[in-house]
């Protein structure tokens, strides 16, 4: 083989080999999703679920067998939708609990996102994880085992006055951080 045969090789395989360093520069402004590819063969599922900070993807609901009314707070679980809602069923849809695996007919169930800060208003219904920080605040999952197989409650806000430092209070005096909490959406 010529040199000039071996440096265009090496110059080809050079350019191939760094040809996405640019995007690690820009990696910073590009959403904090992962895509995961679909691994079922019903034809009516999402092909592409999208998993997000809070290790939550795309096809998971947050479910309970009771609606918050007047309590501090309800346990929730993540499930995926089996059967949806309809008349026929009392409106209830059939769950697959993400921790168990035990299937649930419920009426009560939500399609969540991350809270943007104009969500966090006094009165308005939050979702977070159930594990406190040194700090003694809820915080968020750390991994998808945590988020799946955690402890979520659904509760209000009622006070906002600690935003600026990253809380929330919750009914029942939890304090939450601001990076913790979901939202109906």
């Amino acid at each position: 083989m010529s040199r000039i045969k071996f440096i265009s090789i090496l110059t080809i395989l050079l350019i191939a080999l760094t040809a996405c360093v640019p995007r690690l520069k820009i990696s910073s402004v590009l959403p904090d999703v992962v895509q995961v590819a679909s691994t079922t063969d019903d034809p009516s599922a999402p092909q592409n679920v999208v998993e997000d900070k809070h290790f939550i993807q795309t096809d998971d609901f947050f479910v309970s067998e009771i609606p918050l009314t007047d309590q501090e707070s309800i346990y929730v679980n993540t499930a995926k939708m089996i059967t949806a809602p309809k008349a026929e069923t009392s409106n209830r849809g059939e769950f697959k609990l993400s921790r168990n695996e035990n299937i649930i007919w419920t009426e009560h169930y939500r399609k969540t996102r991350i809270a943007k800060k104009e969500d966090l208003k006094v009165g308005r219904e939050v979702i977070f994880f159930r594990t406190v920080d040194d700090n003694g605040h809820f915080r968020a999952p750390q991994n998808t085992e945590e988020a799946h197989n955690g402890d979520w409650l659904l509760s209000k806000i009622e006070d906002t006055s600690s935003l600026s430092q990253g809380v929330v209070t919750v009914s029942g005096g939890f304090t939450v951080n601001s990076n913790n909490i979901r939202v109906k959406n």
